[in-house]
């Protein structure tokens, strides 16, 4: 009983095996005899590409690690230019593109720095837009002189723009055609078209050739704080300039693509913002679906940047600074006012145009705070990045590390420290204002001490104390003269002025 039971589940078994060997060899010859030629043909017809994996930049903290820089994920639009132009009519097709993006209310890039209407002008250009600009023309061999409305007349004949194509229309398909040309022209294609698409957009566009345009995941910059501005700084595109830097042939480097630290610690610290990204290799269908992926090379985000600066003390500096400019304008301007009418114009003063204010943590140095006015928001500059530019008093301008200004009578401390050290006077020697210091004035140089003239007085005899509570110029005309100013400079290195800060 017991050897027939086993023989059957011999018989069994090898049945089974039998039956899914001859399943395979089937499968087999249906794929290699049958549709083999098929399945080469599709084969050869697949594209494999490497593509990069964009590395997170690393968050930006205040000294308490609040988060003031952080990154949010997002979704670019990019074109295939290679499918693009393979189109029967390209034009056409960039047409619908942007009437798809204007519907749902996004916005495509378009750096060409000519007005969207007739009669065609030349904008005002940031710095990567002349760049961008110069380098086209260099590529396409065109004149620097040449006007916006000659510029455009070459566009509507290098890319058959015809005649069925109103002025706005061929404006808008030459800005795309011109990002394309010179993203090439100076090695930074991909061309991304729109940044930050919205869902909307993306599903309108899915109707259209998927070939053309790619939908890749990327991340943009998020500003947690209005203030710091100065500080932060921004990231954008690659000049040409930072393409030779970044970027490397043999793929160590940044890819064409990448945004970089434009300005503030953003800029300083690139290095370790950055990361580094990663590799990923692609095969599609010549549908342009995915059918695998596999990575190269994983990507290392960027590190995280802890500050010096407490953003709320920065927050409160940079609403001391507007409130109190605020009132130094009306004041000055009631002022000028006064003088004009009691017919005193030399009284008239100019316009008060900016501020600035750093506060030190006196022990170690470190800034806590670093305040310019006026400011901007970093959430609005990529998107009014010309309007901020034009607006009064030049806001983009950082007064408190970029500006040179006469420290004035905070520097008298100093000026007595040194006289005192070097023996110029001591503590009981006194000095008697005159108002006017004439010692030379034959080479028409007579500054005058604040109070006289201000009030046609002067101070009384002094001594050093004294003559820093009352801030009296002549007291320290006198003894900077008689000390000199090599000796003053080597005081002055030791407080840190005159010397590179390390910020």
């Amino acid at each position: 009983m017991n050897s027939t039971v086993k023989l059957s589940r011999l018989v069994f078994f090898f049945m089974a095996l039998a039956f899914m060997v001859t399943v395979y060899v089937v499968a087999l010859y249906k794929l290699q005899i049958i549709d083999g030629t098929k399945y080469y043909e599709a084969s050869r017809e697949n594209k494999v590409s490497k593509e990069t994996v964009t590395a997170s930049r690393g968050n930006i903290c205040d000294r308490y690690g609040r988060i003031l820089v952080s990154n949010t994920e997002c979704y670019n639009l990019e074109l295939n230019t290679d499918a693009l132009f393979a189109q029967p009519d390209p034009n056409a097709f960039i047409l619908e593109m942007i009437a798809k993006v204007e519907e749902t209310g996004d916005k495509y890039i378009d750096e060409l720095p000519i007005t969207m209407t007739p009669p065609f002008e030349y904008t005002k250009m940031s710095s990567m837009q002349r760049t961008l600009l110069e380098a086209y023309f260099k590529d396409k061999k065109l004149p620097e002189s040449t006007t916006a409305v000659e510029l455009m007349s070459y566009f509507r004949t290098r890319y058959e723009i015809d005649n069925t194509y109103d002025a706005v229309q061929m404006r808008k398909i030459a800005g795309i055609r011109y990002e394309v040309n010179v993203r090439y022209a100076i090695n930074t294609a991909p061309y991304v078209f729109v940044e930050d698409a919205s869902v909307d957009l993306i599903s309108a566009l899915s109707s259209m050739d998927s070939r053309i345009i790619e939908v890749k995941s990327s991340y943009l910059r998020e500003y947690k704080t209005q203030s710091a501005a100065h500080i932060l700084g921004y990231v954008g595109l690659m000049n040409d300039i930072e393409y030779k830097k970044y970027v490397r042939s043999d793929g160590t480097g940044y890819a064409p693509d990448s945004k970089v630290g434009k300005d503030g610690v953003e800029l300083a610290f690139e290095e370790y913002l950055h990361g580094q990204d990663g590799e990923v290799t692609v095969t599609k269908t010549s549908e342009g679906t995915v059918i695998n992926k596999f990575y190269n090379r994983e990507p290392v985000h960027g590190a995280h940047l802890y500050l010096t600066i407490d953003i709320q003390l920065q927050e409160a500096v940079e609403r001391y600074l507007a409130s109190g400019m605020e009132r130094l304008q009306i004041q000055r301007e009631e002022d000028n006012m006064k003088a004009a009418a009691m017919g005193r114009p030399d009284q008239i003063r100019e316009d008060v145009q900016g501020a600035a204010a750093v506060v030190v943590e006196v022990n170690t140095g470190h800034p806590l705070a670093i305040a310019s006015y006026p400011t901007y928001n970093l959430q609005d500059l990529i998107e009014n990045f010309e309007e901020i530019q034009e607006r009064e008093y030049d806001p983009l301008f950082n007064r408190a590390l970029m500006g040179a200004y006469a420290p004035g009578s905070a520097f008298k401390p100093c000026t007595a420290i040194a006289a005192l050290s070097e023996g110029i006077i001591n503590t009981d020697d006194k000095i008697k204002c005159e108002g006017i210091f004439k010692k030379y004035i034959d080479q028409g140089y007579a500054p005058e001490c604040w109070i006289y003239s201000s009030f046609k007085y002067t101070h009384p005899e002094e001594d050093v104390v004294d003559a820093l509570r009352d801030s009296c110029n002549y007291f320290f005309y006198t003894i900077s003269d008689n000390m000199g100013i090599s000796k003053m400079v080597k005081y002055a290195h030791d407080f840190g002025l005159g010397v590179p800060t390390g910020i």
